[in-house]
């Protein structure tokens, strides 16, 4: 219905939907105001919406819809007191002659049925009128102990005068009821008039009044108890969100002083004038005396730390838009101030609420036999704060933690961290983050981890729990103590280094932990395992269980000569051929079993019934394909301590150290899949130098690492020529020749193949053509085409071995070394010739040694490791291998302790060939075997060989 036709309806005596004329009393003073309203009522209710009603004379002539006849009689009354309703429709409710007539006025109203109070915004409550109530004169006491003539009623009502005439109102209810007071005229009088009266004035008062106040029946306050404080004065800075009458926001920061006693507490502004505070308990008034001269000296104190922020008309009050100036004060200045003695309170919607970490706290509690669960937090403006869900949130939001601070809005705070700190627990506890469920589970095996935790974390940050096991990762960190080197029983000239290992061995075993002595090649890792071995035994560890170590087979024979010469007092006995199951028939008792890997691998049920005080793996790169079935096995030996040796621990890729390391501690890299993404990939293929060395701090405790530069200063000098050699024309067209039909056949294969397995495989086929062309085209069956670099190596040896010159030549391919042969038999030039073929090893590296013959052929696979060949000056590398790692394990066949005279590296390349994409690429894929394996300087570059790396060099070699 349309508001035209709602005044246009006829008028009802008790309408309860539509518009109708509505009474409003606002109860919210000490007198009541009345207001006019035309209101849509539904259902006597009032739901919204209000037009502002001044009284028209017509209308009580002719009333409209909207007025009954009672709203008539009630318009009609305050006309006749007052016109002014003729202008305005609100006003003190009217004060009529006598309070019979403002009351009966009043009941009138409330008997309309449409009379409300407004409770809050858009919510109105109806008033009904309630039953007499008696009130009696009484004095109400303040919080100031001041006390005030009041009313009293049996309940606790709200009180309003109406003209003489007191009214309670329930709100509960929705009631306003009258009052019947029995008090004289004069009285009335007095109580109406009656002043407050402070509560020193009482006594006073009444002496003054007490014979009048008793003739009129009224009652007389009770003179108070006054009890005098101490109180203590207390800077109070309080950070709040104020708003102008333009309705701008703005933060600012209100200077109070909170005094305190044992049995109360208020704030005050020192703007204030009073010289005292006083306070009704409900007992006594306590009186306290203001400090203003304290109040001085803080507000002069407080001026040189506030001085950034702008200063209001208002001594007492800052404000300022500055963030800079707020973080200031809030961060740096904060901490000063509190210092000092004062405090800071924080209004909501103050936004410049700036927090940062404060006692830090670490929790380690036990969560199973093999892990630990460790909580991280700290607190912010007393709040606590997990920081494992603080990083995760940061990861989330992909926040960069690179910068010198980070700022995360933190519920009604903005915590500011150190981006430097906050970033580096990132690092250090990213894989934690990872995991499933809130729980971050520290294996044990990754103890070691705690001390790089406290790098990161305050001094005085509280450890809680796990007492023994922080004193283990200390101990871990902790440098080798230095024992008696008359203690051990070795029959050698330990060097100060090799003591060092053997007593950094000695050290893991104290602490219960297994280690790689990962040495430079030729430093002595053997010896250093039998120093570490006879200390063992002294101690009467290898009584009962035997000491095993796995060897390459090559090497079982220089395991076995190294401990009778320089340990005689260690039984030993190798395991080795098809007999060798009579051992294990007799199980004869014996200090260390030397067997090779492959065996392990055959006879690993024998091997889990025997017990093992330590399980060495030397050369230990062969595990370094976890698949493997010999790796498997290995890892399956129970043994009370491991030990892997090995001088390149990292060969090809990251995944191979992290084979040695679960070896040794399975589980303490983590998964094999969780190394590869937090380690391998952002190494390998992003070039992450933060995460590389967060590796290297995490296996330091466990590797024991030492290059020749470092430990051995009289070691000859090494010298390294890379001699790139000009390929004949017809060499060069026959290299040519296979680079155009290889390409044409790669390219058909490569588009069939369908997986990246079979394309490497296919790719490296190629490539391995294109290099045996370069060596030497009888490798294809060119029996007609001639080999420069053959008749270059056979000039070099004709030449070293007229200058006495003791030299090693080194090939990939054993054909390579059978065509050398075959020329150095027609130049009658003596040599020895060993690949995997060979079985007198032993011998030909003796006959080699004691000078019998000048140079060695010998394979590169078979050659790498073990032999001790320091006869030789001179190393030719006939042809370059994928990674720079195994050539070096090569040269340092000569180039090791022992070597008296500067060693000459040949390394032939086949000039604008494949061979020279090669040594570019062993040089890009070098460094970061060499961070892992030498600790040089940081680098992130890939070194893997991949696919992409295989097909750029076909793809260089094509022809345009």
């Amino acid at each position: 219905m349309s508001f035209l036709a709602q005044l246009r309806r006829k008028p009802s005596d008790s309408p309860t939907t539509g518009l109708q004329l509505c009474y409003s009393l606002s109860l919210e003073q000490q007198q009541i105001s009345l207001a006019l309203y035309l209101v849509t009522l539904i259902n006597g209710e009032w739901t919204g919406g209000q037009q502002a009603y001044r009284i028209q004379r017509q209308h009580l002539q002719q009333p409209p819809p909207f007025m009954t006849s009672n709203d008539v009689a009630i318009l009609d009354l305050l006309l006749r007191h007052s016109e002014h309703w003729l202008h305005n429709y609100c006003s003190i409710f009217a004060q009529f002659e006598s309070p019979t007539q403002s009351a009966a006025l009043l009941s009138q109203i409330l008997d309309s049925d449409k009379c409300f109070t407004q409770k809050r915004a858009k919510v109105w409550q109806k008033l009904v009128k309630g039953n007499l109530q008696e009130a009696q004169p009484q004095w109400r006491v303040h919080a100031d102990g001041s006390q005030q003539l009041s009313w009293q009623t049996s309940e606790a009502l709200h009180l309003w005068m109406l003209a003489d005439e007191p009214w309670f109102y329930r709100a509960q209810q929705g009631q306003l009821s009258p009052a019947r007071v029995n008090l004289t005229a004069d009285a009335l009088e007095t109580f109406k008039t009656q002043q407050k009266l402070p509560f020193d004035a009482i006594n006073s008062f009444i002496n003054e009044h007490k014979t009048q106040w008793t003739r009129l029946g009224l009652p007389l306050p009770e003179p108070p108890s006054v009890k005098h404080l101490t109180v203590e004065i207390e800077p109070v800075l309080l950070c709040r969100l104020m708003v102008n009458a333009q309705g701008q926001q703005h933060d600012e920061l209100c200077l109070q002083f909170r005094y305190s006693t044992e049995h109360v507490c208020f704030l005050r502004t020192p703007e204030q004038e009073a010289e005292r505070q006083t306070i009704w308990n409900g007992r006594e008034v306590l009186l306290m005396a203001l400090d203003r001269k304290q109040e001085v000296l803080w507000m002069q104190r407080l001026s040189g730390f506030i001085k950034k922020l702008q200063t209001t008309a208002n001594e007492c009050i800052w404000q300022s838009s500055d963030k800079a100036a707020w973080k200031r004060l809030l961060l740096t200045d904060r901490r000063k101030l509190e210092t000092l003695g004062s405090c800071f309170a924080f209004d909501a919607g103050f936004k410049h609420h700036y927090v940062a970490p404060e006692d830090w706290q670490v929790q380690l509690q036990q969560a199973g036999e093999n892990q630990w669960q460790l909580a991280l937090s700290f607190i912010a403006d007393g709040q606590k704060v997990d920081v494992f869900d603080l990083l995760k949130q940061l990861r989330t939001f992909n926040q960069n933690l690179s910068n010198s601070s980070v700022e995360l809005q933190w519920g009604s705070q903005i915590l500011v961290l150190s981006g430097n700190q906050i970033g580096s627990l990132s690092d250090e506890l990213g894989d934690l983050l990872e995991q499933q469920g809130n729980d971050a589970l520290l294996p044990l095996n990754q103890l070691y981890r705690l001390n790089g935790l406290k790098r990161h974390l305050p001094e005085n940050t509280f450890w809680q729990g796990g007492q023994a096991l922080q004193q283990q990762a200390i101990n871990l960190q902790s440098s080798p103590i230095m024992l008696d080197r008359n203690s051990c029983d070795v029959q050698a000239q330990l060097r100060p280094y090799q003591w060092l290992g053997i007593c950094w061995l000695q050290h893991l075993t104290n602490i219960g932990c297994h280690g790689l002595l990962a040495d430079d090649m030729g430093l002595g890792k053997t010896l250093q395992t039998l120093g570490h071995l006879s200390l063992e035994k002294k101690a009467g560890r290898l009584q009962n269980a035997v000491a095993l170590i796995v060897a390459p087979t090559s090497l079982l024979s220089n395991w076995l000569n190294e401990l009778q010469r320089f340990c005689p007092q260690l039984s030993v006995h190798v395991l080795h051929g098809q007999d060798r199951h009579q051992w294990w028939q007799k199980k004869a008792n014996v200090d260390v079993v030397i067997t090779s890997y492959p065996l392990v691998a055959r006879d690993i049920d024998y091997w889990r019934e025997v017990p093992i005080s330590w399980l060495i793996l030397d050369e230990a790169q062969v595990i370094k394909n976890p698949r493997t079935q010999i790796s498997k096995a290995v890892k399956d030996l129970q043994a009370k301590h491991r030990l892997c040796l090995s001088g390149t621990p990292v060969e090809n890729h990251l995944s191979e150290l992290w084979s040695l390391l679960d070896f040794l501690a399975p589980g303490i890299l983590g998964s094999q899949k969780q190394f590869k993404h937090y380690f391998q990939k952002p190494i390998e293929q992003e070039g992450q130098q933060q995460r590389l060395q967060q590796l290297l701090d995490r296996i330091a405790p466990y590797m024991l690492r030492r290059t020749k530069q470092q430990v051995a200063q009289d070691l000859p000098a090494k010298t390294i020529v890379q001699q790139t050699i000009a390929l004949e024309q017809e060499q060069m067209d026959f290299y040519q020749n296979l680079k155009r039909e290889g390409w044409q056949q790669l390219t058909e294969q490569l588009a069939e193949a369908k997986h990246s397995g079979q394309k490497q495989i296919l790719l490296l086929t190629a490539l391995t053509r294109l290099r045996q062309a370069c060596c030497d085209p009888k490798l294809l069956g060119a029996q007609g085409v001639p080999s420069s670099k053959t008749e270059y190596c056979l000039q070099m040896l004709r030449e070293l071995v007229a200058e006495n010159r003791a030299v090693l030549v080194f090939s990939q391919f054993t054909s390579v070394l059978d065509i050398l042969a075959q020329h150095l038999q027609e130049l009658t030039l003596p040599y020895l010739l060993l690949t995997g073929k060979s079985k007198n090893r032993g011998a030909l590296v003796d006959r080699f040694q004691q000078g019998e013959v000048p140079i060695f052929l010998i394979s590169l696979k078979a050659g790498g490791v073990g032999l001790n060949l320091t006869r030789a000056d001179t190393v030719i590398h006939f042809d370059p291998w994928w990674n720079a790692a195994a050539e070096d394990q090569a040269t340092d066949r000569a180039h090791r302790i022992g070597q008296t005279q500067p060693v000459f590296v040949y390394k032939l390349i086949a000039q604008d060939t494949i061979e020279e994409k090669i040594a570019r690429l062993q040089q890009a894929k070098a460094h970061i075997s060499q961070q892992v394996n030498h600790n040089a300087q940081n680098s992130g570059e890939a070194f893997a060989l991949k696919l992409e790396d295989l097909l750029s060099l076909w793809q260089e070699e094509q022809t345009p």
